[in-house]
């Protein structure tokens, strides 16, 4: 019987453990909780400000995601601060436990090795992620993990509680999990309303010469890629003072540096490429139209002809990958009219004569560009607007763009880009030689494509009232 009570008593006293021992482990698994909490909140601040995104964009969390991430970590903390305190309770065999109870034994190293073994799991799978998305991805892998994060958590409880189990009965079992639970929850949601950063502030110092641009919706947007590789990015923003600025590489300019702004970024380019060169835009889509047109006033003033508007447009996905932009030629012309911008747009390079296209123009159409949009001062839907445009296609009609104090950013690109639309499907359904790869240039269509312009040109006179 001696020999028995020595290496087969697996009984548990739990009056046995000393009231200081339980609170000492309460708040040595509490304190360890926040540290590794502690851990997991700089390191993902450390990675969201390193990274850089597919389009160069600050990586700011959503309250929502971020509230997420916050009671992720303080969970995942909590179960490895239980696991501690599990650890320093049983430690000491002598009042608890037997000594030679195999059942604390594996309590104690299913506990120790969990904790290690899952964090050099959940380490080398963070860091594979947190160092990838330095360059290479978005940071944001929400809502995709949500359910599987959470099913990992109770897996990790669940696995770290399994060995304690076997030292309780089925009803004491229960109501020790129940109580257990709501604890441990308790903790976890307090824990995770500590923020260990000042994550504002990091935010607003990473919006300050780089603000997020929400980009105005386009149905269309140019197959032209040339111009990507011999451009520069302009954003366009108002500061909360309502004046206006722009951002490029990251530096804050006044609109009184455009000139010198391009004339610096032209110096960087051989001389036979200077022609090609881009300005791509970025507005918020509820910018003012008046505030663009007076950037391409500017533009026009130093003579760069060659624009683009970046816009977002239903291929999410591709989105992320692949900025959809539409390309614009500035054009002097047709600036009768006080206050008036124009251009000329056909194609990426016109070659129009500008004296024979004011020759042949025997017709023009109306559009009100505001709050809403009217056809020759007729509301019109911007789902028509593509139909409007194909029925009054002509050689011999010029659209004139008036712009109203209200007019949004939105509101001119939704008209430009069903123009554009519009055109784009006239000059394909009329084509008969199709290129089956970008570079390919089959014998007539080049000449057949000059022929498409001409029939359905795209001509255009902006007019701010």
């Amino acid at each position: 019987m001696k020999f028995r009570s020595l290496f087969y008593d697996s009984s548990i006293k739990m009056k046995s453990i000393p009231k200081g021992r339980l609170i000492i482990a309460v708040i040595i698994g509490i304190a360890s909780a926040l540290t590794i909490y502690s851990f997991f909140y700089v390191l993902r601040e450390v990675f969201r400000v390193m990274a850089t995104s597919l389009d160069n964009e600050p990586n700011i969390l959503s309250e929502e995601n971020r509230e997420y991430y916050n009671l992720f970590f303080a969970s995942l903390s909590v179960v490895f601060g239980n696991s501690i305190a599990f650890n320093f309770v049983f430690s000491r065999p002598q009042k608890v436990t037997h000594r030679f109870n195999s059942k604390r034994k594996r309590l104690l190293n299913d506990n120790i090795f969990l904790s290690f073994n899952f964090s050099y799991w959940f380490a080398k799978i963070g860091l594979s992620f947190g160092v990838f998305s330095m360059c290479c991805m978005e940071y944001e892998f929400l809502p995709y993990f949500k359910e599987v994060s959470f099913l990992l958590i109770l897996v990790l409880y669940l696995e770290s509680l399994k060995s304690f189990n076997f030292l309780l009965k089925n009803i004491t079992r229960l109501k020790f999990i129940g109580l257990h639970v709501i604890f441990l929850l308790f903790i976890s949601l307090g824990l995770g309303k500590i923020n260990i950063v000042n994550y504002k502030g990091l935010d607003k110092a990473m919006l300050k010469n780089n603000p997020i641009m929400e980009l105005p919706y386009s149905s269309y947007y140019s197959e032209q890629k040339n111009f990507r590789f011999n451009s520069v990015t302009i954003k366009l923003d108002e500061d909360s003072l309502g004046i206006l600025h722009f951002y490029s590489n990251k530096k804050k300019y006044t609109f009184d540096d455009i000139p010198d702004f391009i004339t610096r970024e032209r110096s960087n380019i051989r001389e036979e490429m200077i022609p090609f060169f881009t300005i791509s835009i970025e507005a918020n889509k509820s910018l003012n139209i008046h505030n663009l047109k007076r950037l391409e006033q500017i533009l026009l003033n130093i003579d760069q002809r060659l624009i683009s508007y970046k816009v977002s447009t239903d291929e999410a996905l591709e989105n992320r990958f692949e900025e959809k932009e539409i390309s614009k030629r500035l054009n002097k012309g047709f600036l009768k009219i006080s206050d008036a911008k124009s251009l000329l747009p056909p194609s990426f390079f016109d070659s129009d004569s500008l004296d024979a296209t004011k020759s042949r123009l025997r017709d023009s159409v109306l559009i009100s560009v505001g709050k809403q949009i009217y056809w020759n001062n007729k509301f019109v839907n911007k789902d028509d607007l593509i139909k409007e445009f194909k029925t009054h296609q002509s050689k011999e009609t010029i659209f004139i763009y008036q712009f109203e104090d209200k007019a949004t950013y939105q509101n001119y690109i939704t008209v430009l880009s069903s123009h554009f639309n519009a055109i784009n499907q006239l000059r394909k359904a009329n084509q008969t030689i199709f290129k089956k790869y970008e570079y390919e240039n089959p014998e007539g269509y080049s000449d057949e494509q000059r022929r498409l312009k001409d029939k359905f040109p795209i001509i255009i006179l902006e007019v701010v009232k």
